[in-house]
């Protein structure tokens, strides 16, 4: 849907959390990277935790070995961008082995979904997971969060227009206020959202 609206050249729309690809910069315009973020993973309930356990080293999942097996079905929100690996990863991935969910709420609904037993994981950045946890009264201690193999520890997010010159006027503030507000004060209101042991590392790490 975000991203239909975005290639609409009738109107100006802008999407402020949108990964770069090359594929959408094709037709998209982006600003400069607004805030560092921890890469998605998959959520998973650790009481399934065991079905994992396999594939696990180092406290990372290789995803591509997991998803080769078929032990588990995968859920996922329809046209999003996870990032290069996971992106690439997922093209080879028996379509059978995916639920794709479309929709403004998708990522509370694959929760949903994953405690009713309908799929074994799914892939989301953490603090949207626990906030949508929280938000349907599951404990976020119920779920654990397992980064995966090879994928980079963070993925900027930029704020994407239509590549419009009023999409170019709207990317051209959008930049000079970002310069002073990443520094200021961004990189501290994500860090509220994430799981409390996460966020000195975060900081130390995206401060340094």
């Amino acid at each position: 849907r975000s991203l239909q609206m975005l290639n609409d050249a009738s109107s100006l729309n802008c999407d402020p959390t949108m990964l770069w690809t090359a594929e959408r910069a094709k037709t998209l315009l982006f600003s400069i990277p607004i805030v560092a973020i921890i890469s998605s993973g998959l959520i998973v309930r650790k009481e399934e935790m065991s079905t994992f356990e396999p594939y696990m080293a180092d406290g990372k999942i290789d995803f591509a070995a997991l998803m080769a097996s078929n032990a588990i079905k995968l859920g996922v929100v329809a046209e999003r961008s996870y990032g290069e690996l996971i992106d690439h990863t997922l093209q080879g991935v028996n379509e059978n082995a995916l639920i794709a969910h479309y929709g403004n709420d998708a990522t509370g609904s694959l929760l949903q979904m994953e405690r009713l037993g309908r799929l074994q994981a799914f892939i989301s950045f953490w603090p949207e997971a626990r906030y949508q946890a929280m938000q349907q009264g599951i404990s976020p201690d119920e779920l654990s969060f397992l980064p995966i193999q090879g994928n980079p520890a963070y993925q900027f997010i930029y704020i994407s227009c239509s590549h419009t010159p009023e999409g170019e006027q709207a990317i051209a503030k959008i930049n000079q206020q970002m310069r002073e507000l990443r520094e200021s004060s961004l990189m501290d209101f994500y860090a509220q959202w994430l799981d409390p042991s996460q966020r000195a590392s975060y900081l130390e790490d995206v401060k340094a």
